[in-house]
């Protein structure tokens, strides 16, 4: 906020009624902020200094949506996308929260933006059915940290986590992943060989 005013100053479009406005807005939005951070600690008993402390350390809890690896395009370019675009990280910070070199997460973003404009993610996964996969959509969530396993590719970590963790089948993680199941097949028994 206190870039803004100095904008404001030095461009000469600052009056007290800009200056109360800034601060009612910031005003509220601590409000709801503290609204929302007292809602959490009472529903996961969790205190105050234990929010913040998951707050500051965010990047360790980054979990993905199963659904966004239904789209066009690759692994590796959707979840960068994902990093970049939804969750604004920049890219030394994607690059090492995936193990990966920056100028290879500049340059799958940068491909991944000439295949597509948007990221689509598909979290309504309408076409699954849940029942049958005895898991609950909310359940799909992939946490960050098992793509940063740098001897697996980005596809080998995911059927390896959806197969061990859910106990899904090979044509049940290729609906999830929209890929063949013998393409799940491969990158699960390539991943097992990898890490022996």
């Amino acid at each position: 906020m206190a870039e803004i005013i100095e904008s404001k100053k030095e461009s000469g479009d600052f009056d007290r009624e800009t200056y109360l406005s800034l601060v009612n807005n910031e005003a509220k939005t601590i409000s709801e902020s503290l609204y929302i951070i007292d809602k959490l600690s009472r529903k996961h008993n969790i205190n105050i200094e234990q929010i913040a402390e998951l707050a500051a350390n965010r990047e360790n809890y980054i979990s993905i949506p199963a659904g966004l690896f239904r789209s066009r395009l690759g692994p590796l370019e959707a979840l960068v996308r994902y990093l970049k675009d939804v969750l604004e990280l920049n890219f030394s910070k994607i690059a090492e929260l995936l193990s990966r070199d920056e100028t290879t997460i500049w340059t799958t973003y940068h491909n991944s933006r000439k295949k597509s404009d948007k990221i689509i993610v598909d979290i309504e996964l309408d076409d699954i059915n849940f029942r049958k996969l005895k898991v609950r959509k909310s359940g799909l969530i992939i946490p960050l940290e098992i793509f940063s396993e740098r001897k697996l590719s980005i596809l080998e970590a995911l059927c390896m986590y959806l197969k061990e963790n859910f106990n899904l089948s090979y044509h049940n993680i290729g609906l999830l992943v929209n890929r063949n199941e013998r393409t799940v097949w491969t990158a699960v028994s390539r991943g097992r060989r990898k890490l022996g």
